[in-house]
């Protein structure tokens, strides 16, 4: 079904809800979400991801909060079911009827072939998911496919959109799912180097997700890219305490253990171990910032630096109200 949905691309309207709001054809965008035209947007947006269920006028009106600002709702529904007709037909899209009127309500024309980028993403996955004959590396080219169709948050213009939120946080779910199927199923192999584009494609999505960073860190650690890993670490941990103020996870902070305890790089020219252990004079300013890994294994050393010199060591901790 896949396959056919692709080769009929070309032909059908394209409807992308993930990262955006766009309708296109022939690879044009006819309509695409500014940011005007707000409430009728909205409309085309919800029929679009009812358009197989069926919606009665009340579950409009509530859905789109029409009972909200008139005292006919019925009213305001019918015009704005004009208005999304007439910007429809505004686009120069195909002029054909795409909003109906159904039993008890409106609907988006099926008739009309159309594609939208959620419904094969969900192909992708449960391909992925749920087909017990395909093999393990099939599998995880579905799993990819689906992470790489998956351009951002389901509608991100209409976060607070009641009807929007729990389909959002659905396929926020699938994805990160789909990255962690594909780790599971990596096992013990080393050199797959499309995991850790994945993970940044997930991370793009959600910046805060450790779980991702943690899958990120541990490939790096099998490519043997320890620095790469350490950076990733410290990206994370720094997002975390700057904007949450929490600490990284325990497998993050097993992770970094790990990670520090393989880089085994050995410099020989003694400039250049002199160069790096320097800063920029004029760079420094105020107290030294570091993660709290790296502010552990500062304080181990001082104290056996204390142990040999017999010099007392106190820590102070500062908190801001």
């Amino acid at each position: 079904m896949i396959n056919e949905i692709i080769d009929k691309k070309d032909t059908m309207l394209w409807i992308e809800l993930l990262g955006g709001f766009t309708i296109s054809y022939n690879g044009k965008v006819y309509l695409k979400d500014t940011g005007s035209s707000k409430k009728v947007i909205n409309l085309i947006q919800y029929l679009i991801v009812h358009r197989n269920d069926k919606i009665t006028y009340d579950h409009m009106i509530q859905a789109l909060k029409i009972d909200y600002d008139s005292k006919n709702p019925a009213s305001v529904l019918k015009n704005l079911i004009y208005r999304a007709r007439m910007l429809l037909k505004s686009t120069g899209l195909p002029d054909l009827n795409y909003i109906i009127q159904a039993s008890g309500g409106y609907a988006w024309n099926n008739e009309i072939p159309c594609m939208v980028d959620t419904q094969l993403f969900e192909e992708y996955y449960k391909n992925a998911h749920f087909d017990t004959e395909l093999s393990a590396k099939e599998k995880m080219e579905y799993y990819a496919k689906a992470i790489q169709l998956y351009g951002g948050k389901f509608l991100p213009r209409n976060t607070a959109e009641l009807w929007v939120v729990p389909i959002s946080a659905y396929y926020e779910g699938l994805v990160k799912e789909c990255l962690e199927s594909y780790f599971r199923l990596m096992g013990e192999e080393k050199n797959d180097p499309h995991i850790i584009q994945l993970c940044k494609k997930v991370i793009e999505i959600d910046p805060f997700d450790e779980r991702a960073y943690a899958i990120m860190i541990e490939c790096y650690c099998r490519l043997e890219k320890y620095n790469e890993a350490l950076i990733a670490y410290e990206k994370i941990t720094d997002l975390l305490y700057d904007e949450l103020g929490v600490k990284p996870s325990e497998e993050l902070m097993q992770l970094y253990e790990e990670a520090l305890g393989q880089v085994n790089y050995v410099e020989k020219n003694l400039m250049k171990i002199d160069d790096s252990l320097r800063e920029i004079t004029e760079e420094i300013q105020g107290a030294y910032y570091c993660t709290f890994g790296l502010f552990k294994a500062i304080s181990r050393f001082t104290l056996r630096m204390m142990d040999r010199t017999g010099q007392s060591l106190c820590i102070v901790l500062f908190t801001v109200s």
